[in-house]
């Protein structure tokens, strides 16, 4: 009917009924058209949340394609950039390249593999060996009236380092104003200096640290190398450590009778 007539309001409809058959009828179908639409209209609706749904997920994939692109153009800018310089090695050293590219690897190789594991758990290791102690044998006590100093030769210290399976193979080098820790095998050398605070607990000041003969930069593993600490507070029983001095081959503490 409505097909037929055009579009008109469900008002005119029902007061153009002639009986009350016909107005039952057109109510009938009145309410069969409004159902209809209704659920037409709630599918319109569906599918336009849909639509805007499909819209924004095509931006989101349009966007991660173009990234992807640059991302590639970057990759191949950096293989180009290393075959070239490649390239240029070869020519440089000649038939000795092959063999100096794999000794450059099996150093990637260590270093990834050993030498910076090892840096990382450093701090885990170090504070034990404080509490392990020092023989008193190795000592040298120096008393006076109101003070202890103890200067303990770096054979002492390192000696405690292999005790400990995991910094077996370190070894402590004191110089004045210096200490450095070299581990052979891993071709580690890390330089620093001791500092002590008024708790009595020395901390390691990393300068610099080498690998394979090369300066590293690398401000995480200096940060991690900064928490090295020996802390004497626990060892001194109502003492204080005073004062901690490096010299050649030896570290000194002066100790005081008052805390």
């Amino acid at each position: 009917w409505i097909h037929r007539r055009g579009p008109t309001s469900y008002f005119e409809i029902l007061i153009g009924a002639t009986s009350i058959r016909e107005f039952l009828r057109e109510t009938a179908l009145l309410r069969s058209v409004s159902r209809g639409a209704l659920l037409a209209l709630s599918d319109i609706r569906a599918e336009k949340e849909a639509l805007a749904f499909l819209e924004d997920e095509l931006v989101e994939k349009q966007a991660l394609r173009e990234r992807l692109r640059q991302e590639r153009e970057q990759l191949a800018e950096v293989e180009f950039e290393l075959e070239r310089r490649e390239l240029e090695l070869s020519e440089y050293f000649g038939a000795g390249w092959p063999d100096i590219r794999r000794e450059l690897e099996q150093l990637i190789g260590l270093w990834q593999e050993e030498a910076r594991p090892y840096l990382e758990s450093l701090p885990d290791h170090f504070d034990q060996l404080v509490q392990k102690g020092l023989d008193p044998d190795d000592l040298t006590i120096v008393a006076s009236l109101f003070t202890v100093r103890l200067i303990v030769p770096e054979e002492a210290v390192n000696r405690l380092l292999d005790e400990e399976d995991a910094l077996r193979g370190a070894g402590f080098r004191f110089a004045p104003d210096e200490a450095r820790l070299e581990v052979p095998d891993l071709r580690l050398r890390i330089i620093g200096n001791f500092t002590l605070d008024r708790q009595g607990v020395a901390s390691y000041t990393v300068d610099a640290f080498e690998f394979a003969g090369l300066t590293r930069d690398e401000p995480a593993i200096v940060e991690q190398l900064d928490a090295l600490k020996l802390d004497f507070s626990q060892e001194m029983q109502g003492m204080r450590v005073q004062d901690l001095t490096m010299g050649d081959g030896m570290l000194e503490l002066t100790i005081s009778f008052f805390p």
